[in-house]
């Protein structure tokens, strides 16, 4: 039960403490475990993640993510990239698995049919991010999922090649005490929950503008020019 005790315990860490004799550098094993582990659409984990723990790199990433304390004050930061070359990601799944041409042809149709194929590399990456975030909470080791950065500023801090798209940032570190929190906030669990027992007597289709998936704008190349950092979003609070 200590799992489902510690998420209430669990922050988006508004800083790290640094680490020091009695209190030392987390091992974050266990971590990158859970994001081999995790489950991903076929089996696919058409994503990368690298674990930075250079203070050199940290400090150019927080340039890159709009000078968030989380970057430099963590132990290991996580950058979770999605890949855009899903053919090279299928022929490496179909060849190590030694998957039956009718394997390989529905996954290669189901892939087709995916109108953002970088969302859902994102997407599959984000359930890595969660097993990440849920790893860290049973072992206690403060956390801090990010989006508010530049992909360009953080692919160029790396030198990621142009098959990489930076999606989500994860702080892991040494909790901070000190550092101030603001309210856990949570909708009653009746308000976010909804049980659905009794058969539909009629389904209409729905169509809705928001249901539409926003077109994914092509990473610029290096070669091009990073211009002015434009972030992806907020953190992710909570």
């Amino acid at each position: 039960m200590s799992f489902l005790k510690n998420l209430e315990w669990r922050r988006a860490e508004k800083g790290f403490s640094k680490p020091s004799p009695t209190n030392p550098i987390p091992d974050i094993q266990q971590i990158l475990t859970a994001i081999h582990q995790a489950p991903t659409s076929f089996g696919l984990q058409p994503f990368r993640v690298h674990v930075v723990t250079a203070d050199d790199s940290k400090l150019a990433l927080s340039l890159a993510a709009y000078n968030q304390p989380q970057i430099t004050q963590c132990t290991h930061l996580l950058v979770f990239s999605a890949r855009n070359d899903l053919d090279d990601v299928v022929d490496t799944y179909v060849k190590n698995t030694n998957a039956s041409d009718a394997v390989e042809s529905m996954i290669r149709h189901s892939l087709s049919n995916t109108s953002h194929k970088v969302h859902w590399a994102k997407h599959q990456a984000y359930i890595a991010l969660g097993y990440a975030l849920a790893a860290a909470t049973e072992l206690k080791i403060a956390s801090c999922p990010m989006e508010g950065f530049s992909p360009d500023g953080v692919a160029a801090v790396l030198n990621l090649p142009h098959t990489l798209v930076p999606t989500a940032l994860l702080a892991l570190g040494l909790h901070d005490p000190s550092s101030p929190q603001p309210p856990r906030y949570r909708l009653p669990e009746h308000e976010l929950i909804h049980w659905t027992t009794e058969e539909p007597t009629q389904v209409k289709p729905i169509t809705s503008k928001y249901r539409r998936a926003t077109p994914v704008r092509r990473r610029r190349t290096l070669s091009e020019g990073l211009g002015p950092l434009k972030g992806t979003g907020e953190k992710i609070e909570g």
